[in-house]
């Protein structure tokens, strides 16, 4: 989901500070519909390709406070993510990277602010999961979930997960 992706050697994870609430536009449902319509549309059905479309669109300075824009990023990340490592593990994902948003700890990962927590960009997010999970053949949903017999206590979900984010193994 949203990790780390880089840490300076003895600096530790590098956080900025949001800018107020009041610099970013505010929610409008219909916004982020049309922004996953047309990222959709523009990557003919691809939930990763729709993913990077709109966050390049983010990347951009002209972009950096469209709450719009990052709502339906992050739906689309949601789905994305859900189709590789499985609906519980990114469901556990995204509660844990709202914790640390809420608290001020999540981490930065493109060259824009990270956007202040909102209670919509988590139900967003998990309707990815869930919206995912409603596509994907039940096995495939199940598998996902399973325990992993080398580390217990995890799904093969989450354990997908960490490896995909650890740069040299990913």
């Amino acid at each position: 989901m949203f990790y780390l992706t880089s840490v300076t050697p003895g600096a530790g994870p590098s956080t900025t500070t949001d800018p107020s609430p009041q610099n970013w536009s505010p929610e409008n449902d219909q916004l982020v519909k049309n922004d996953i319509n047309k990222a959709m549309n523009y990557a003919h059905g691809n939930i990763e390709q729709a993913f990077t479309y709109l966050r390049d669109k983010r990347d951009q300075p002209s972009n950096y406070y469209d709450t719009n824009l990052a709502l339906a990023a992050d739906y689309l990340r949601a789905r994305w993510d859900t189709q590789r490592h499985g609906p519980e593990a990114e469901t556990q994902a995204i509660n844990t990277y709202m914790a640390a948003k809420r608290l001020g700890l999540a981490p930065k990962e493109g060259p824009g602010p990270i956007s202040p927590y909102s209670d919509k960009e988590r139900s967003l997010m998990l309707k990815g999961v869930q919206d995912e999970a409603q596509q994907m053949p039940l096995l495939e949903r199940l598998a996902w979930d399973l325990p992993n017999p080398f580390f217990p206590g995890t799904t093969v979900g989450q354990v997908k997960a960490v490896i995909d984010n650890i740069p040299h193994l990913g």
